[in-house]
């Protein structure tokens, strides 16, 4: 899979904020998961600091 495909396939689904401005954001997978959850989470002075699958 490229990363173009992947791109396509995943949606965002929810994004949560807290009041420092930490956040996570979780996408559909498209079944590229087999139906799990792709979670990314960062602030915005940190950028991204990980990314997991869920569920």
């Amino acid at each position: 899979i490229t990363e173009e495909s992947f791109a396509k396939r995943i949606s965002l689904s929810l994004l949560w904020m807290n009041s420092g401005a930490s956040f996570s954001a979780y996408f559909d997978d498209d079944d590229l998961f087999f139906g799990h959850s792709i979670t990314v989470c960062g602030s915005p002075k940190k950028g991204l600091v990980s990314a997991d699958i869920e569920g």
